[in-house]
């Protein structure tokens, strides 16, 4: 919508309800199978419904929009709960899982509901549509995919990594900012081969890179285990 009208509220009705759609599909599968609800999954719900209707809210009416967040909750209730979990990738905040899955949700529900009139005919749902929209969701992942691999090769150059298949170079610098030896971390951040002088260890903290993940963690020195180190990533 490009004008106070008619179709602008619309779309301001539409990304309500598709909202208020998702909260609720969202926190019924989470009830169904975690056996309650919770804040952070209502929560989550609604952006998962707000993803959902970006593209579709100025194309659909207020029962398709309404539809949209209820799938939309569901898909990415059961994409960040149960696919992640199984998949192993990587997704501390759920970005694919709710920003992702529900993108492609929206854009494939586009092609099914939307309305010719609110559009002026430009966009009607249909297979025509639902094909378009999901060249244009196959576009977008491979857009996605090239610019995350250029990422992060360029943040691998610019990092230094050094790595081996165990182990990588680190070093330490202490509260007082002085700078002591080079140590071998091992790749899951547990263990330290100190330098033979290990009272320069004393209170010192370690970085190390390892495949573009930082490390950092607290030298101890207690004599009981002096080769711990705790990590907190």
């Amino acid at each position: 919508a490009m004008a106070a009208d008619g179709r602008a509220g619309m779309a301001v009705l539409a990304t309500q309800l598709a909202a208020a759609g998702a909260t609720l599909s969202w926190s019924a599968a989470e009830w169904a199978l975690r056996g309650k609800p919770s804040v952070l999954g209502a929560v989550s719900g609604a952006v998962a419904g707000l993803v959902a209707i970006t593209p579709a809210a100025g194309f659909v009416l207020p029962g398709p929009a309404l539809l949209i967040g209820l799938i939309a909750g569901v898909v990415c209730f059961v994409a960040a709960t149960e696919i992640k979990p199984r998949l192993g990738y990587d997704d501390s905040l759920d970005a694919f899982g709710v920003h992702g899955i529900g993108g492609i949700v929206g854009m494939l529900l586009t092609g099914v509901f939307a309305f010719g009139p609110l559009s002026g005919g430009a966009a009607v749902g249909g297979a025509h549509l639902l094909g378009v929209q999901a060249i244009a969701v196959a576009a977008s992942f491979a857009w996605s995919a090239a610019g995350t691999w250029i990422a992060l090769r360029l943040t691998a150059l610019v990092v230094h990594q050094v790595a081996t298949l165990g182990h990588c170079a680190g070093h330490a610098t202490a509260f007082d900012g002085r700078q002591v030896e080079a140590v071998t971390l091992r790749t899951d951040g547990t263990e330290v081969l100190p330098p033979s002088d290990r009272s320069s260890w004393h209170g010192a903290t370690l970085r190390c890179v390892i495949d573009t993940r930082v490390l950092a963690g607290f030298y101890h020195s207690e004599q009981s285990d002096p080769m711990r180190l705790r990590s907190d990533i």
